[in-house]
């Protein structure tokens, strides 16, 4: 009899422990489905400042274009004009990278997810299994 509340006791504070373990997991799930969120929307914010900048630095091509063809008074706004293209090109290609960047944290961060729900699955798998002996112990006891 003594035994049977021991026992009793050790499998409430086992269900305990893995109920603070799987509203642990849950917490960390959304917040790792935040976290994808969040990426999933730096990466759109991302893609659509690379488009924009694409289209200023065509323009500013066009406009480096028209300036050489002008006097040598515009000479040197046409080296201005250069010099920022080249930057606008190279913050472009920064933009780029930092985009994919964002793309690859997502998938890290979905991949993560997945991980979690399977210790998530697992956990509700070794719930039933721990209230099956249970009931099973209990029964024997019983009889």
């Amino acid at each position: 009899m003594k035994a049977t509340k021991e026992i009793g006791v050790m499998i409430t504070a086992m269900q305990e422990e893995t109920g603070k373990a799987i509203s642990s997991m849950e917490h960390e799930v959304k917040a790792v489905e935040k976290g994808v969120k969040l990426a999933t929307a730096a990466g759109q914010s991302l893609h659509e400042i690379v488009e924009k900048v694409g289209a200023v630095t065509s323009r500013m091509h066009q406009v480096a274009a028209a300036a050489e063809q002008q006097s040598t008074t515009t000479d040197q706004i046409s080296g201005d004009v250069a010099t920022m293209a080249n930057v606008i090109t190279d913050t472009s290609a920064s933009a780029q990278q930092i985009a994919r960047a964002s793309e690859e944290i997502a998938e890290l961060a979905t991949g993560l997810k997945s991980k979690v729900e399977v210790f998530h699955t697992s956990n509700k798998r070794r719930e039933n299994e721990t209230a099956a002996f249970t009931r099973h112990k209990s029964e024997e006891y019983a009889a």
